[in-house]
């Protein structure tokens, strides 16, 4: 293994092995040397970088866009700009999950999972886009940043704390609430399509700052038995 520093500080450990490799070409096979998992360390940030549009070359965008190893131990990851997927099985990993830094924009696709990550943060300059029918994060903020739900995938939130989602939220995939209130708030731009499963002492909730018409299209369903809340807030605004 390797160690993984910030200065003199170890972050993580990267675990190397052996595996086929493919040319940038296409047209020949052989051995190459990859990272195959990443143990962050308790307490750490893992920070990343994507693939940038206008600064990384066409040659090399399918590999600094692609993270393809496990992601594991006690610590987390934090995207500060451009574009990533994850797309390695076998995350596991804990700690907090932060799309979006101070300079650009960040965009994580998740392909496999989150882990088990306690906290997905989502600033103004990210997106998380989900893909995957098995992420699932502790609790979700996004402030001004952008989630977008891709048809098919599932998202469930465990509801170790309340979720909000002060920004944008898009798409059809499917969002379980496993307790805790999941809060949007909406400026009357509210374009997500998908079902939502309220669990037993969940509650889902759409508000608005000011008056507004507000188009909802989701289904809302429960767990048999279950006792989960459906509500609509806003001084003066309409749901149709």
């Amino acid at each position: 293994s390797v160690d993984i520093t910030n200065g003199t500080e170890t972050i993580a450990k990267g675990k190397y092995d052996f595996d086929l490799g493919v040319s940038t070409d296409r047209t020949e096979l052989g051995l190459s040397y990859h990272l195959k998992e990443v143990a962050i360390n308790d307490g750490e940030t893992l920070a990343l970088a994507g693939a940038i549009q206008g600064e990384t070359a066409a040659v090399d965008w399918a590999n600094a866009s692609e993270f393809s190893a496990a992601i594991t131990g006690d610590g987390g990851i934090g995207l500060v700009e451009g574009n990533l997927t994850l797309s390695g099985s076998g995350n596991s990993y804990t700690g907090d999950t932060v799309i979006g830094g101070a300079d650009g924009s960040a965009v994580l696709t998740v392909e496999s999972s989150l882990g088990n990550t306690s906290h997905v943060v989502v600033n103004q300059t990210g997106k998380l886009v989900n893909v995957s029918d098995e992420t699932q994060a502790g609790y979700l903020t996004v402030d001004g940043g952008e989630v977008e739900l891709q048809s098919g995938s599932a998202l469930s939130i465990l509801g170790q704390k309340d979720s909000v989602v002060d920004g944008t939220l898009t798409g059809s995939g499917a969002l379980t609430l496993r307790a805790g209130d999941f809060k949007v708030v909406s400026d009357g731009d509210y374009r997500y399509s998908g079902k939502v499963t309220v669990g037993d002492g969940a509650s889902f909730t759409l508000s608005t700052r000011s008056a507004q018409t507000v188009s909802v299209t989701n289904s809302f369903a429960a767990n048999e038995g279950s006792a989960g809340t459906v509500a609509f807030n806003g001084s003066g605004s309409t749901y149709q």
